[in-house]
């Protein structure tokens, strides 16, 4: 399942069929443009994490909070410190 958050809410998910099997490991991670450099994007990102497993939404309320300044490893250690 795929769930998109924004600002910390949960506004959509699905189900992805599919694993990643044949994912290349040396095929690059691209945000906001091509691998090419061909379609720039023209806007900011706050905070992108990519993480080895799902966060629960209580996980992404905390990183949320915690604001962009802040590691979502230390805003997760923080709030399981402080339940």
């Amino acid at each position: 399942e795929v769930r998109l958050y924004l600002d910390g809410v949960l506004h959509g998910s699905r189900t992805v069929r599919g694993d990643l099997e044949l994912w290349d490991c040396d095929a690059p991670l691209v945000l906001g443009n091509d691998p090419t450099e061909q379609l720039p994007w023209l806007g900011t990102y706050r905070r992108v994490t990519v993480l080895n497993r799902a966060l629960s939404p209580a996980e992404v309320a905390a990183a949320f909070a915690a604001g962009p300044d802040i590691s979502v490893e230390s805003s997760l250690m923080a709030a399981a410190q402080n339940p």
